[in-house]
């Protein structure tokens, strides 16, 4: 069965989006007169939420929509165009033991907030518990900061996804935790980046290309990948019991932000202290390269220091400068991942304030410099196995 596509409602940062609700929480705070209001609102801001909204010609359209609030009777959220009064509509929430519950229900109320963003209100067809979904006790029921969500981990994942909208739910939540996002829409994309980049753990959108899920990953292990992969789509027993090791995880379409970092936390550490794994040169163990990788990774360190420096006075020039010095040289010492990085940081490096707004990019690129080795593999490849 085909999984139905989502897409997001309306394009906002986060920032935006959270100084659009607090605007429009200071407007219902001050005083007016008498509310007709029969139930309690709790403030209920959860981002990604799926909606279907069933047309009265018989079509349907489906959506990623951020709520403003919760009742028993209903909810509110942003929506980037006008939904008619009485239009039959179906959310799924995510209650607080993980469960996800589809909700049905009707528009009641639509207005506009500014240029496309409207704000909807919907009345469920039944009651629920509001406490299932959130605190009564906590008044600023909003998203926490993906930092609190996972620790910073600085590792590299590979998203193999045709959906735009899963694509750029998996880029957002992934950077925010401040990880590298390496993203294509197709299995043959992605054997390219696994030769030549170290993979932390991959993301594989079920039934890319028309591939059956064990012959795509299949081909993915064949690169000599080990780590973790996670299933983003609804997988089928039969096809776990054809490839039993080949998938990490599975987690249903479309992904929930709390979901999918929760299980790269799980996924994405190792040993006991949760270190990534070292970085090994592609040149390891070829006749007269020890000294040379030895000497590189050592200057690595150095470079890494400088960076750190360039952060914290906010140097932009000491940043540029080093980045260059590792984007032309690294690949050549057999560190390719390392080369990309400082490529995607040095990207990152314009406008105002450059230094602060690429800072994850930065951290990155110091993380790597970090982890490589003048060692070789023990006897495998060099991409670590699963935990």
């Amino acid at each position: 069965m085909t999984q139905p596509t989502y897409r997001r409602s309306v394009d906002l940062t986060d920032n935006d989006r959270e100084a659009m609700l607090s605007r429009l929480e200071e407007a219902a705070s001050a005083p007016r007169g008498s509310s007709r209001r029969k139930e309690p609102r709790m403030e209920y801001r959860a981002v990604d939420i799926a909606l279907t909204i069933q047309h009265p010609g018989g079509t349907s359209a489906n959506f990623l929509v951020a709520s403003r609030n919760l009742s028993a009777g209903g909810m509110s959220f942003l929506h980037g165009g006008f939904l008619h009064s009485g239009t039959e509509c179906r959310v799924i929430l995510t209650a607080k033991d993980g469960h996800r519950i589809a909700l049905t229900g009707t528009v009641r109320s639509c207005r506009l907030i500014e240029r496309r963003t409207h704000e909807i209100g919907i009345q469920f067809c039944e009651k629920i518990d509001p406490a299932q979904f959130c605190s009564p006790d906590d008044l600023s029921n909003r998203p926490q900061p993906v930092s609190t969500e996972l620790p910073i981990l600085n590792g590299c994942a590979l998203s193999i996804c045709a959906d735009r909208s899963e694509r750029r739910a998996i880029e957002q939540r992934l950077a925010a935790a401040e990880m590298n996002v390496i993203s294509v829409e197709s299995v043959g994309a992605a054997l390219d980046k696994l030769r030549r980049l170290d993979i932390d753990v991959i993301f594989f959108e079920l039934g890319l290309d028309g591939m059956k899920t064990a012959t795509a990953i299949g081909a993915l292990r064949g690169t000599g990948y080990h780590g973790p992969i996670v299933a983003i789509g609804d997988i089928k027993e039969d096809e776990i019991r054809e490839s039993p090791e080949s998938v990490s995880a599975v987690i249903a379409k479309p992904s929930e932000a709390k979901e999918l970092l929760h299980t790269v936390k799980q996924l994405i550490r190792v040993g006991e202290g949760g270190d990534l794994a070292p970085i090994f040169s592609t040149l390891a163990g070829q006749p007269g390269t020890d000294d040379l990788i030895r000497q590189f990774v050592l200057q690595c360190q150095t470079v890494a220091d400088r960076l750190k420096q360039g952060l914290t006075y906010c140097d932009s020039d000491l940043v540029r400068r080093s980045c260059q010095t590792l984007q032309t040289t690294s690949a050549g010492y057999g560190f390719p991942s390392l080369a990309e990085a400082a490529r995607h940081a040095l990207l990152a490096l314009t406008g105002s304030n450059p230094v602060h707004r690429s800072k994850a990019r930065i951290e990155f690129v110091i993380s790597l410099c970090r982890r490589l080795s003048a060692g070789e593999p023990s006897g495998q490849s060099r991409r670590r196995k699963a935990s």
